[in-house]
């Protein structure tokens, strides 16, 4: 136990490290994340609307799949007033999103350059989709604001069991194998539910840390 406490800021360090050279840079989105955390429920509202109000321009003025769909629902993005207008977005199905993203009129701007990713698939064919960074680096500190809430701390072990196949040790890159065994994050292979549905996560600190 002491060993491990000893490595926590050795290991939070490399973390930082590995981000600025590799990953998503999110440490400089972590501070605006905590902050967001502790905004009153109606300052909270209003920028979530600003942000889905944000997200619905960039969708109507840039991609004709989305233009077309909230047109033919009548939705104009100055009537979004509240995340409960959520409601009135109209639904897609992978296969529409397959076919969009096909035919070029999906995206809000070339895939080239943007991290591509998929879905796990669970439903047989995985849906392929494109990273915004700043986005993915955005949403990579939330996760990690979870985890704090949890009672986790840059540098602790973080247990993941899930059911997707892409995560699975013998499929992960050098670099990943490499970040995991770093950043003392374990993805078990004989414990890993490849076909899992719904989903599970396993998040806990080194101390109550099963042995896998």
């Amino acid at each position: 136990m002491y060993f491990r406490a000893a490595l926590r800021p050795v290991r939070a360090g490399v973390h930082r490290l590995y981000e600025q050279a590799f990953g998503t840079h999110l440490f400089s989105y972590l501070p605006t994340a905590l902050a967001n955390a502790s905004l009153a429920p109606t300052d909270l509202e209003r920028l979530q609307v600003l942000k889905l109000r944000s997200l619905l321009e960039v969708a109507w003025e840039r991609s004709p799949f989305y233009r077309e769909r909230m047109s033919q629902a009548g939705i104009r993005v100055e009537e979004i007033r509240a995340t409960t207008d959520i409601a009135r977005l109209p639904p897609v199905t992978k296969s529409e999103l397959r076919v969009a993203l096909a035919d070029g009129s999906l995206l809000t701007q070339p895939k080239d350059g943007l991290p591509k990713g998929q879905t796990g698939r669970s439903t047989g064919q995985p849906l392929v989709f494109y990273h915004y960074p700043p986005g993915r680096a955005f949403a990579r500190a939330c996760e990690l604001r979870a985890f704090m809430q949890w009672g986790w701390r840059l540098g602790d072990s973080i247990v993941t069991v899930w059911g997707a196949h892409m995560n699975v040790p013998s499929t992960l890159s050098m670099i990943r194998r490499f970040r995991n065994s770093i950043l003392g994050q374990l993805i078990p292979h004989q414990r890993t539910c490849v076909h899992c549905s719904p989903m599970v996560y396993l998040y806990t600190s080194p101390a109550s840390s099963p042995s896998f």
